[in-house]
């Protein structure tokens, strides 16, 4: 998995500055993309990215920003259309966080990976755990 990930981190190729400090590269694969956030010419994150242009008006609830990453990356919590609950990681927080700390509703493009989360099933030797 470790070289798998280097090998995406070297493919990646530069898109923007946002400002003196950070600079995003991306990778693109048709709507799937890699990418990566430095600060400060160190990698500080890496993901992948599911691209659409369909997006709903979100209001903006609360701006959980991760300190762990410089406060790049932020969970953003709202409702859509006052119907629904929405909870997702921002992808374009790094370049869009003073929208996002500033305006009340903002035109999200949503996106995303599902996952099938399974009870495992263990050897007779882990039945103690």
């Amino acid at each position: 998995m470790e070289k798998k990930v280097y090998e995406a981190i070297k493919e990646l190729k530069f898109k923007k500055r946002v400002n003196q400090n950070i600079s995003i590269f991306e990778t693109k694969y048709g709507v799937l993309s890699n990418v990566a956030v430095e600060v400060n010419e160190r990698v500080v994150t890496f993901f992948p990215l599911l691209s659409t242009t369909k997006s709903v008006p979100v209001e903006i609830k609360s701006v959980l920003e991760w300190t762990h990453s410089d406060k790049i990356e932020a969970q953003i919590l709202g409702s859509g259309r006052e119907k629904f609950a929405l909870n997702f990681f921002a992808t374009d927080y790094a370049e869009n966080r003073e929208k996002y700390l500033k305006d009340t509703i903002l035109n999200i493009a949503l996106a995303g990976f599902a996952y099938v989360i399974d009870s495992g099933k263990f050897d007779e030797e882990y039945d103690d755990y």
